[in-house]
């Protein structure tokens, strides 16, 4: 049977997200939609938390939270403040790609980074005919020689 119960780790984690919500997030949240200033004593403050890094492994440096921990998380973070919160988790999005697929190398190499400092990742998902529809994309990067030729636009 499926159980949806949280240990009491998670629901530690769950109350700390929370709390982080309330006190760091929420009382600055208005003045961030306001100027669309970036928003660096939050970031730092939720890199300081281990939220920014949160997925990175273990062995690359990081937390190496699974993805239910990471859910737990996002939806404290986002009840502190859904813009603040999408840039805190967005890491996870370009993450994502890396721990499906990179080399045992490359996830020390890039994962290894986000895990050292404040840092933010991104990847090029937008295209001009595909929007952000990822099954609808056409750029491709091709290999020749020891370099790579794009071959698309991104947005």
């Amino acid at each position: 049977m499926l159980g949806f119960t949280l240990s009491p780790e998670q629901l530690a984690e769950k109350e700390r997200a929370h709390t982080f919500a309330e006190k760091i997030m929420r009382p600055v949240a208005r003045k961030y939609d306001e100027t669309g200033e970036w928003a660096v004593d939050v970031y730092k403050a939720a890199w300081d938390q281990g939220y920014l890094q949160a997925l990175v492994p273990e062995d690359c440096g990081g937390p190496g939270a699974s993805q239910v921990d990471e859910a737990i998380v996002c939806e404290e973070l986002a009840w502190g403040c859904a813009g603040l919160y999408t840039s805190i988790m967005a890491n996870g999005l370009a993450m994502t790609p890396v721990l499906v697929a990179g080399s045992p190398e490359q996830k020390k190499k890039w994962l290894g980074m986000l895990a050292e400092e404040p840092k933010f990742a991104a990847f090029s998902l937008s295209e001009p005919n595909a929007g952000s529809d990822a099954g609808g994309m056409s750029c491709r990067a091709e290999k020749k020689g020891d370099k790579y030729i794009i071959n698309g636009t991104k947005c």
